[in-house]
């Protein structure tokens, strides 16, 4: 069996690096997130993210982004503050998971795995949120993310939980955001998620080519794909023709419930491919949103309770071709649900 190893890093509280013969991950030293991803299996380079400047000289973003929240602030609407495209994003507050300062964490190692669970309210994140705005100093988001890593498989699990404390306004909730600069990847694969699929069948999957370069944006607005794709996907993956790598997303399980009706306000759709305005295909994304607004005026109030889960495993692959992707892509999907068919999920194991 192919030897799990977790090592302490010395950068802060919850540096870790996990690391097998397929791949290896390092977590943010502050927050836990996922901060960079190496493929041993394909180019063996860090798959890293870079967006803000303020972290340039820090190693970059974290690869995963999720869980946030866009928390919306009306009485800033019309009111001298900006919006995006417009400088600081001052209507709003991002809540956002990798912000963390060192959560509540648990740790378990058994049986050649590692799980890494952290949970608590999720303030404004510092780096993201303009400070010297007044804002209500009460907690209004709380998450939970837990990773679990295998020592002989490839792939590892990933699940979170958004909870509303109270009543919020909010922009867009992303449960689940796997980012990475766009020239770690050349090619985007989506496969549909049709129920009539049998288990022998062998799904078409589209295969795109990134648009890498500037001024070859079809659509002048944040998300392209967004309008035109359907709201659920089989999975979501990346591909690198040049250096063989290999990223696919698939998606478990979701449960959102409003813990007094039972209800959710939303449900979840995809989006894959983002291209910023004006920057051209900046980087690359896979993730789910269960709301998704970006008009000021168009907030979603959330009432108290909202609660939105998720639970997905992250693939790490060499890939030869585009055909051989496609049947690999297939059997793995049905591989990844086997192992995790009848093993206690996490939300089970929380009491849901």
């Amino acid at each position: 069996m192919s030897k799990l190893t977790v090592i302490k890093g010395d950068a802060g509280p919850q540096h870790r690096i996990i690391e097998n013969e397929f791949y290896k991950i390092e977590t943010l030293p502050k927050s836990g997130q996922i901060w960079h991803v190496w493929n041993k299996l394909g180019s063996n380079t860090d798959w890293y993210h870079k967006e803000w400047a303020s972290n340039y000289e820090k190693r970059g973003d974290p690869c995963h982004w999720a869980p946030n929240c866009w928390v919306g602030y009306p009485g800033r609407v019309g009111n001298g503050f900006e919006f995006v495209g417009g400088g600081e994003l001052d209507v709003i507050d991002w809540h956002y998971a990798f912000g963390w300062d060192n959560p509540e964490t648990t740790f378990e190692e058994k049986d050649n795995s590692f799980t890494l669970t952290r949970r608590g309210v999720i303030p404004p994140h510092p780096e993201h949120t303009n400070q010297a705005i007044y804002r209500e100093r009460k907690p209004l988001i709380w998450g939970e993310v837990t990773y679990e890593f295998f020592g002989d498989k490839p792939y590892f699990r990933q699940s979170s939980r958004l909870r509303t404390l109270a009543p919020v306004p909010v922009f867009f909730i992303r449960n689940c955001q796997f980012v990475f600069l766009v020239r770690s990847f050349t090619h985007l694969l989506i496969a549909p998620d049709d129920p009539s699929i049998r288990a022998n069948d062998e799904p078409d999957i589209a295969i795109l080519s990134i648009m890498a370069n500037h001024d070859m944006k079809p659509f002048d607005q944040q998300h392209s794909l967004s309008n035109v794709l359907p709201s659920k996907l089989g999975y979501t993956g990346f591909l690198n023709h040049d250096t063989r790598d290999g990223f696919a997303l698939f998606q478990l399980k979701e449960e959102n419930t409003n813990l007094r009706t039972g209800k959710p306000m939303y449900a979840n759709h995809c989006t894959l491919y983002s291209d910023l305005k004006d920057w051209a295909a900046y980087f690359c994304r896979a993730f789910s949103y269960t709301n998704q607004r970006y008009n000021p005026e168009n907030m979603a109030c959330l009432p108290e309770g909202e609660e939105y889960c998720e639970e997905n495993v992250a693939y790490l692959f060499r890939h030869e071709t585009f055909e051989s992707s496609r049947k690999l892509l297939g059997e793995k999907e049905k591989e990844v649900k086997a192992f995790f068919n009848g093993r206690p999920t996490f939300m089970r194991r929380r009491g849901r």
